[in-house]
């Protein structure tokens, strides 16, 4: 991380800074995970010492997911993805395996889902949206592939950059159908080349 430029070196910005510092340190603050409590202890000491009074931490129970590993293979190649910048567990996809042909997508408008065959099959579909379309929400795609008979999912990220997107996948607290993953702008190229 890089400090703040002169001209913002006040004691707020440099106090500022020195928490965001720890945060961006500190592992895996995903809810439930073991960094969200060392994100709250940062967070709570920087309130102290900010002069609020009765600062604490509470603790409650929640509904929980665990992101496990990835990894998406292609039969007949020596072709395996399973780096986190590569591909990743989308937030409440169940466990599992998805075997079956590539159905590309494209954007996932309702019409690609209509003209595609993707019963049996994995879908891949770009988090991006037609330009001159309604933009559709990861949910809607997923769901689109899981009522088609999908048997598992493949969110491609439209950005290059070598990072997979993310974002839930779940039903109301609980695993979503089919297992989902999202993989990265040039991971999703070879896919569809394959």
């Amino acid at each position: 991380m890089v400090p703040p430029t002169s001209g913002q070196t006040g004691k707020a910005s440099e106090r500022a800074w020195s928490v965001l510092s720890k945060l961006v340190i500190a592992e895996n603050r995903m809810a439930g995970q073991t960094g969200e409590r060392e994100g709250a202890e940062i967070v709570a000491s920087a309130f102290e010492d900010a002069g609020l009074d009765a600062v604490r931490l509470d603790e409650f129970t929640i509904p929980g997911w665990w992101r496990g590993a990835s990894t998406v293979s292609i039969p007949d190649s020596e072709r395996t993805y399973n780096a986190d910048h590569d591909v990743i567990a989308l937030p409440g996809t169940p466990a599992g395996t998805a075997t079956g042909r590539l159905v590309d997508v494209g954007y996932g408008t309702e019409a690609a889902f209509a003209a595609a065959d993707v019963d049996g099959a994995v879908v891949i579909a770009s988090s991006d949206s037609p330009e001159d379309g309604r933009w559709r929400h990861r949910m809607e795609k997923y769901a689109d592939a899981v009522e088609g008979g999908a048997v598992g999912f493949v969110f491609r990220n439209h950005v290059d950059g070598c990072l997979p997107p993310t974002g839930e996948v779940g039903y109301h607290n609980r695993p979503g159908p089919i297992p989902a993953v999202g993989v990265s702008s040039e991971v999703g190229a070879r896919l569809e080349r394959y």
